[in-house]
């Protein structure tokens, strides 16, 4: 990128020719990103094609601006650019929320624990930890859940499950990534439940 804008430069006028492979590139790309990712969740699939769309605009405008004021906004684009592109590598290596969540649970559960979650959450609980370690119960299933309760199980969920028990959580902890780079859960708070704690 950096190097075709300086080379452009030179040029008095810009042709389309010499940079339509980017140009059909960049249409392809977003074509994908739009029709084929989830960008409401993920809008991290955008972000590769901002350098282009600020550079297209310093391209087209470089002809009527100062050369010492073009040259400094590139820098400065550059610079805020490459930060950001850091500070997304750098999210990208910790574990998402869920993740984090996950190997809590898998780290801290005991035999007397029974773990709650909507359907999808807890497909995704039920396939990172084996069931033959832990007792997974949907929501849904409130019969089971509150006979569990009164037995005298913990209750560990990433719901808010106050009302359901009339009671606060002896444990809470939450754990979080930068929506930024995933939306989906991008906060997610484990709870555990135990029937003889203060209400």
């Amino acid at each position: 990128m950096i190097f075709i804008f300086f080379k452009s430069r030179h040029y008095k006028s810009i042709t389309f020719i010499k940079i339509k492979p980017l140009i059909t590139c960049l249409f392809f790309y977003s074509i994908w990103i739009f029709f084929f990712q989830n960008i409401v969740y993920k809008p991290r699939h955008i972000i590769p094609l901002i350098p282009f769309i600020i550079l297209f605009i310093f391209l087209f405008y470089q002809k009527k601006s100062n050369n010492l004021i073009s040259k400094t906004a590139v820098f400065l684009v550059l610079v805020l650019n490459t930060i950001t592109c850091f500070k997304l590598v750098d999210d990208h290596l910790s574990p998402s929320a869920i993740s984090q969540s996950k190997d809590w649970v898998k780290n801290n559960y005991s035999q007397n624990w029974v773990f709650c979650s909507n359907g999808l959450r807890n497909f995704y609980y039920k396939k990172q930890i084996s069931p033959n370690e832990l007792e997974f119960v949907n929501v849904d299933d409130k019969l089971k859940l509150i006979k569990e309760f009164t037995l005298g199980k913990n209750i560990c969920t990433d719901l808010n499950l106050d009302k359901t028990f009339q009671r606060k959580p002896i444990f809470k902890k939450v754990f979080y990534h930068n929506p930024n780079v995933n939306r989906l859960w991008s906060e997610v708070t484990i709870r555990t439940y135990q029937l003889n704690n203060e209400k």
